[in-house]
């Protein structure tokens, strides 16, 4: 079937919003240059992604990106097949008229896949600029609330963006109790009980995880990415939203993921 204007618009409007999202999240580990013959992500020190532009007209409608795989100086494929099996995986999560970079770049995080794939000859270089896995230090975990208490929730500044206002709120949270109370709690502020979205994502250490977009289609799974890329477990995320009015297009994402990740990384004993 012959694509429409109108495919073509939502495939561009797709990319845009993903690709910008991922250099909210991911910083000086992505670089995003409009007029650059490629992405790249640095997902490691030992690997990056690379994209070559332009994407393709009809991803993510009907057609899967072309990329590289981009094995830093020292590391190898693990077997002669490993580059194919690795690409032959990550083809396999693409799914038509869904993006896929966000699903990539955690299979490709995983250590599992890592150690799957491609080793090391030599003990891992430095890093020049930050990695997607630069954030995995170890800090004190906070004080558990006692069972049926509300665990103590941080709230971020408020940042305002051609009229609207973005929030963050975070705590800890062990259990789907636990982030039931938060919510409900983050919900019955009295000036969020105006708000127009509350988008919720939490990581449990049990492996559980979820996401809620509440009416902002992919904040919820921006969110949840954002949480896995600073390893973030037993912790809930709600970043509340006040429409102001004027539409934000791509750049609400970048809103909504800077102000959580600036929370984060204020907020250590998490």
């Amino acid at each position: 079937m012959k694509a429409t204007d109108a495919d073509a618009d939502a495939d561009a409007d797709a990319v845009v919003d993903e690709l910008q999202a991922l250099a909210a999240i991911y910083g000086p580990a992505f670089s995003f240059d409009p007029f650059a013959r490629r992405h790249r992500v640095a997902f490691s020190a030992r690997a990056a992604l690379e994209l070559p532009l332009p994407l393709p007209a009809a991803y993510p409608r009907a057609e899967v990106p072309d990329y590289e795989i981009v094995l830093t100086r020292g590391v190898r494929w693990v077997s002669r097949n490993s580059k194919a099996e690795l690409h032959a995986l990550l083809l396999s999560m693409f799914v038509p008229g869904s993006v896929v970079l966000f699903a990539w770049i955690d299979e490709l995080l995983s250590a599992e896949t890592a150690g799957r794939f491609y080793t090391l000859d030599s003990p891992e270089p430095t890093p020049s600029s930050p990695s997607l896995s630069s954030s995995s230090l170890s800090v004190p975990a906070a004080p558990l609330p006692q069972d049926g208490a509300t665990p103590v929730v941080h709230s971020g500044e408020i940042l305002l963006d051609r009229k609207s206002r973005f929030q963050a709120h975070i705590a800890r949270a062990t259990t789907i109790a636990d982030v039931s109370r938060v919510v409900a709690h983050v919900k019955g502020l009295p000036k969020v009980a105006q708000a127009t979205h509350n988008m919720v994502a939490y990581r449990l250490a049990n492996g559980h995880s979820d996401r809620d977009d509440d009416g902002e289609g992919g904040a919820g799974d921006r969110m949840l990415h954002l949480l896995a890329r600073m390893n973030k477990v037993d912790v809930v995320a709600v970043v509340t939203r006040w429409y102001g009015g004027v539409q934000l297009g791509p750049d609400r994402f970048r809103d909504i993921t800077g102000v959580l990740k600036k929370l984060i990384e204020s907020t250590p004993e998490l």
